[in-house]
C-alpha cells in the first residue's frame, strides 16, 4: 500500500525501450503475448470478462483507494506505466526475472478485441468494418490511426476496453498466492479505475528528446510521435503520481540495478 509522500527515484536507462508503437491506442503498445497469459484464464473466463464491464466498475469501487480490500493477503500489485517509448517493457521483464508474475494489459486488449468477442463487437459497432485488416481481424495500426485523430474517438475506444481489461485484472488478481508481485504494465493506469487496484505506483520515465529518438526509430514520423506524447501525461504529473520514478536514460545495467534496488525495496517492506 502507498505511504504518503514517499517517492524512491531511481536513475537507470537503456536505449531499448521495450515498448511497441502500434497499439498505444488501446491501454498498450503493441508487444506480443508473453508467458504470463496463463495468470489470465481460459476462454471461458475471457467470454465472462468481457460481459463484464458493471462488474468490474463496481468491484473497483469495492477495492477502494489504492488497493485496499484484501485484509490478510499479502500479494502486492504494482501498477507500472510512463510515456510511450520509456521502457515499461524492459522494466517488466527485469521485474519477471526478479520472480514478480507480470501482466502486459496489451496483451488483454489482444485478446478482447479478437473476433467474436464483445469487444470486437462493440469496437466494428463504434469505428465500422474500416478498422479491419483482409482477415476481418481488427488491424490495430488502422483503429490507432482512426482514434489518435480525434480524441473523442479516443474516449470511446477507451470506455469499450478498460473495464474489459481492468476485469480480467481483478480475475488475475485473486489467483494470487500469500507474497506474491503482480506487475501490471499499463499505458492508461493512471488515465482509468485500474490504478485503484494497485497498492502501488511506479513509473517508468525518459528525456522527451530520447522519447521522439526512439519513437522515430519505430517508424513513427515526427509529428505523429510528438501528437502521442501530447496526449499522454506530463512528467510532472507522472511523478505525482508515482511512489517509485525510474529514469530510464542511461545503459542497460544502470536500468538493472535500480530496479534490483526498487524490487528489494518493496519485498522488504512490511504490509499496512
Amino acid at each position: 500500500m502507498r505511504t504518503a509522500a514517499r517517492q524512491r527515484h531511481a536513475r537507470a536507462g537503456s536505449t531499448d525501450s521495450g515498448d511497441g508503437a502500434a497499439a498505444e491506442a488501446a491501454d498498450g503498445e503493441g508487444r506480443p503475448d508473453r508467458p504470463e497469459r496463463q495468470l489470465l484464464g481460459d476462454a471461458a473466463d475471457r467470454r465472462r470478462a468481457c460481459r463484464a464491464r458493471a462488474v468490474a466498475q463496481g468491484a473497483v469501487r469495492g477495492v477502494g483507494a489504492r488497493g485496499r480490500g484484501r485484509e490478510g493477503v499479502s500479494a502486492r500489485v504494482i501498477g507500472l506505466t510512463g510515456p510511450i517509448g520509456a521502457g515499461k517493457s524492459l522494466v517488466a521483464s527485469m521485474l519477471r526475472e526478479l520472480g514478480a508474475k507480470v501482466i502486459d494489459a496489451d496483451a488483454i486488449v489482444h485478446d478482447e478485441q479478437s473476433r467474436g468477442t464483445v469487444g470486437y463487437s462493440a469496437i466494428v459497432q463504434t469505428f465500422g468494418t474500416g478498422v479491419l485488416g483482409e482477415d476481418k481481424e481488427i488491424d490495430r495500426a488502422k483503429l490507432a490511426a482512426e482514434v489518435f485523430a480525434d480524441p473523442k474517438k479516443l474516449a470511446r475506444l477507451e470506455r469499450i476496453m478498460h473495464p474489459r481489461v481492468i476485469a480480467r485484472i481483478l480475475e488475475a488478481r485473486k489467483m494470487l498466492r500469500e507474497n506474491d508481485v503482480m506487475i501490471v504494465e499499463a499505458i492508461k493506469l493512471l488515465e482509468s479505475d485500474l490504478r485503484n487496484v494497485c497498492d502501488e505506483i511506479w513509473i517508468v520515465l525518459a528525456p522527451r528528446a530520447l522519447l521522439l529518438e526512439r519513437l522515430r526509430a519505430r517508424g513513427l514520423p515526427q509529428p505523429e510521435a510528438e501528437m502521442r506524447l501530447a496526449r499522454q501525461a506530463s512528467e510532472e504529473e507522472f511523478r505525482a503520481a508515482a511512489d517509485v520514478v525510474i529514469s530510464n536514460d542511461g545503459d542497460r545495467d544502470a536500468t538493472k540495478a535500480c530496479v534490483r534496488d526498487a524490487w528489494e525495496r518493496l519485498r522488504s517492506a512490511p504490509r499496512g
